[in-house]
């Protein structure tokens, strides 16, 4: 897996580095938000984006601000926090769900709690990612049908063709 590291303890970078590195995922890291973004416009194929919340230049809200008003990744994001206050979490949700946060993890964090946190993501978004092309497949299926079995015009035809490349779109993006 492809895993973007955004943090600006360089102490944090290295362990979870090291923790992923050793489970043979690929990892690129950048210091603050910005760098984050200024690399994704050049690389936005990650499948995961460990995001810490409080950095210098441009933190994890602006960050994911940013990330929302020109949406060119479609990561799964994970945010990493000191933060163990509740009312402090919910509020770093209710800020982080709406544009993009799919989970927290609580610094420190360990090693299993790390990759146990990220399997169960990964789980759950190759459940969603199955049941995404099951419908696809079943509205291109079911355009198919109409066409076959009425006589149709062209719009119709552009339609279908329009779905069906919607549909090899989201194959090829569940396959990456």
């Amino acid at each position: 897996m492809k895993i973007l590291l955004v943090d600006d303890s360089k102490t944090a970078i290295s362990m979870t580095k090291t923790i992923l590195v050793k489970e043979n995922h690929l990892i690129e890291c950048t210091y603050n938000g910005q760098e984050a973004i200024d690399l994704l416009k050049k690389m936005p194929d990650f499948d995961l984006i460990l995001l810490d919340w409080q950095m210098p230049v441009l933190d994890g809200p602006g960050f994911l601000k940013a990330l929302s008003d020109n949406r060119f990744t479609y990561s799964a994001i994970v945010v990493l926090t000191a933060e163990s206050n509740p009312t402090k979490v919910m509020e770093l949700l209710k800020v982080g769900v709406p544009l993009g946060v799919l989970d927290y993890i609580l610094k420190p964090f360990t090693k299993d709690m790390l990759l146990d946190r990220i399997k169960k993501l990964l789980t759950r978004i190759e459940r969603q990612k199955a049941m995404y092309s099951k419908q696809i497949q079943a509205l291109v299926e079911a355009c198919a049908n109409s066409n076959a079995n009425t006589n149709t015009n062209a719009s119709t035809d552009t339609e279908i063709k329009e779905i069906k490349e919607i549909k090899e779109t989201k194959d090829t993006n569940i396959k990456n």
